[in-house]
């Protein structure tokens, strides 16, 4: 059973949440509070459709995705920051990511201006 400090906390209110779930992406767990997805129902995180990805055998969800990519739009949700792509992933599969979150308009808007 994973220790307490191997998780990545969105900020440290999570670990007090009623609503921190566990999201692992690609064997990285990130412990979230899911009401910073709420605003968003129309993202994949901000809705039901985020239940197919839940693993109930292991108490978490699971996204086989790029985990960089996923630390970016966490930002996006938790800071209200601009989607942007880390150095390291390329531009076209970092628009390929956001279009599975649902988040490929919110991209385009802020680079767009």
């Amino acid at each position: 059973d994973p220790d307490e400090s191997d998780y990545f906390y969105v900020n440290d209110l999570t670990r007090r949440s009623e609503n921190a779930e566990i999201i692992n992406v690609s064997g990285t767990q990130f412990l979230v509070d899911f009401s910073v997805f709420t605003p968003y129902p129309e993202t994949l995180l901000g809705s039901s459709r985020m239940n197919q990805y839940y693993r109930s055998s292991r108490e978490e969800y699971f996204l086989e995705r790029q985990k960089h990519v996923f630390t970016a739009v966490l930002r996006f949700y938790t800071n209200d920051e601009e989607l942007l792509c880390p150095p390291c992933i390329p531009k076209h599969v970092f628009e390929s990511e956001l279009e599975f979150y649902g988040l490929s308009s919110h991209y385009h808007k802020a680079n767009s201006a």
